[in-house]
């Protein structure tokens, strides 16, 4: 073909579309590569030249425009046209123009006139008049002069004026023409089911009612269009199940459905006629599908009254038993904390009165080492000198014990007192009691000031004061003693801390290192009371305390005192 440009374009039967470029004397070809923009097939049939220049190519795989931007720019793309778009076939034999500039395609399933501007598609077959569905290739001619156009096919040849086709205008008029049940036409005016389904004929029914039980039911409809009507097309919808129009042809005039949930439903059906004209009116039908019994609103409402009402006696009885067992669980707690604070009481009342009276012996025993020592140290030989020594260190020791646990039991059997206190001051007037002790040693402080809490003043000053004892006790090895008090986060919690560079311990034992009596270095002094005490008036004061440190690089003590 030699288009209005000059080019010569020759379709193949395997090699696609070719262009001679005289300019060059080479061939450019256009094959398909499953691009979307290249051509859709290789087997070129047809190629026409429609009024305003485009170039169409009928192949076996549907109708192909070439496209190009302007006559300098060759870079060419084709758009495609198949049944998918309302074609008759893929396989297009032949190609012509009427004078509105729509195409007339020829294949091998008929005739198809396609407006290349509205993409409106309309097919012709046998019914229409047709020689047979199957044309020849390329076997089609229009008469320049009068308009006329001849399409050659297997069984002859047709001949038309395209001005001559008229579309059919006529709307089809839509029915429901049946409704069965199990595949079984309903009735008029008879039970189904134990019900009147149909007091009249399907077609002129609104509305219908069926049971939960009448779980498959189908409906049958036509268009009372008798021009082509195995053209006829139609839509239908269930509205309330379906959202979109459900597309059959002539072919398929019924519907089933099955296993519906109880509700309200609308079927609707609309039809086309032979050219495509849809009457969007069509006709509908609404369905009330009834629930069982159970599924009634009464029935539930019922269901869930009883319900309610058992779950209430339920509430009421688990809460009387609730309230049995707390009184129960609130009388036994009591008997037995009344039985453990009144042994508290008498294991404190013990200790104390133990304490209290071993103080005057104890006192009676260092008083009469001391005078054997000073008094009588000629007459004693070295050997009852060492034994001597060892009595009256020992009864010093204990002595101190014994103060101790009177300490001890005081903390315990005190009354607080709530004020405002300062930890600050308290830490510093301890510190230079101390220092006047221990004048030659070193010490550098890193206090911050106004550190102050709700708590029991006496007992705070208690607790301090046994917390700087054991850092001054633990540093007295080292060149200063370094002591640091403040106040940190922790968990988001304040937290008080007293840090020191002392000796330190292993965290092994930071679980024990509270309990009386118990001693982590035996070559230092100590009764092994003053942690246990502070532990003791830390837990009266609702708070924690704990420890961390390491051997040879000092220790911290963290603790917390809740409010009031």
């Amino acid at each position: 073909h030699e288009d209005r440009n000059g080019d010569l374009w020759f379709g193949t039967n395997t090699g696609g579309l070719n262009k001679y470029d005289q300019a060059n004397d080479r061939f450019i070809r256009y094959t398909s590569d499953g691009n979307s923009n290249s051509i859709s097939d290789n087997k070129v049939l047809v190629i026409f030249e429609d009024q305003s220049g485009s170039l169409w190519l009928g192949t076996t795989m549907g109708l192909n425009r070439l496209d190009h931007e302007d006559d300098k720019n060759r870079d060419y793309t084709f758009a495609h046209f198949t049944t998918e778009d309302g074609l008759a076939s893929n396989t297009i034999h032949g190609i012509l123009e009427d004078d509105y500039g729509n195409l007339w395609i020829s294949s091998n399933n008929g005739l198809t006139r396609f407006n290349p501007a509205t993409k409106n598609v309309k097919n012709f077959g046998i019914s229409d008049g047709l020689q047979g569905n199957e044309f020849n290739v390329n076997s089609c001619v229009k008469d320049e002069d009068t308009g006329e156009m001849y399409f050659g096919g297997i069984n002859g040849f047709n001949m038309f004026h395209p001005d001559s086709i008229k579309d059919n205008l006529v709307l089809p008029n839509v029915v429901i023409t049946d409704l069965k049940i199990f595949n079984k036409s309903v009735p008029i005016d008879k039970e189904t089911n134990g019900s009147v389904i149909l007091e009249r004929s399907i077609i002129n029914s609104k509305e219908i009612a069926l049971s939960y039980m009448d779980n498959v039911f189908s409906l049958e409809f036509a268009a009372l269009h008798f021009s082509s009507p195995d053209k006829n097309r139609y839509a239908y919808k269930l509205e309330g199940f379906e959202k979109g129009w459900n597309l059959v042809d002539a072919k398929q005039r019924m519907v089933t459905y099955t296993n519906l949930d109880p509700g309200t439903y609308t079927f609707l059906v609309k039809a086309s006629n032979n050219d495509g004209r849809w009457n969007e009116q069509g006709a509908s039908l609404k369905i009330r599908i009834t629930p069982p019994y159970w599924k009634t609103w009464w029935f539930q409402s019922l269901l869930v009254l009883s319900l309610a009402v058992i779950l209430l006696l339920f509430h009421k009885f688990r809460l009387r038993r609730i309230q049995e067992i707390n009184r129960d669980l609130e009388e036994r707690v009591a008997k037995r904390t009344e039985e453990l604070e009144s042994t508290n009481r008498e294991l404190e009342a013990f200790t104390y009165s133990v304490s209290h009276d071993l103080r005057a012996p104890m006192r009676s025993i260092n008083s009469f080492s001391d005078i054997l020592m000073e008094d009588y140290a000629d007459k004693i030989d070295a050997t009852g000198k060492d034994y001597l020594n060892r009595i009256s260190k020992a009864g010093k020791y204990l002595g101190t014990m014994i103060e101790d646990l009177l300490k001890l039991s005081r903390v315990s059997r005190s009354k607080l007192v709530f004020e405002k206190v300062d930890l600050s001051a308290i830490i510093k007037s301890i510190i230079d009691e101390y220092k006047e002790k221990d004048p030659d040693r070193k010490v550098v402080l890193d206090i911050v000031n106004d550190l102050t809490v709700d708590g029991d003043k006496p007992l705070l000053r208690i607790m301090l004061l046994n917390l700087v004892d054991n850092v001054w006790k633990f540093t007295s090895g080292k060149d200063e003693t370094r002591i640091e008090f403040g106040k940190t986060r922790i968990n988001n919690q304040p937290v008080f801390f007293i840090k020191d560079n002392g000796i330190g311990f292993d965290n092994t034992y930071t679980d024990k290192i509270f309990d009386a009596f118990k001693r982590l270095h035996d070559d230092f002094e100590g009764s092994g009371i003053g942690l246990s005490t502070v532990h003791r008036i830390v837990k009266r004061h609702g708070g924690k305390i704990w420890a961390e440190g390491k051997p040879n690089q000092g220790a911290t003590f963290y603790f917390t005192l809740s409010s009031r």
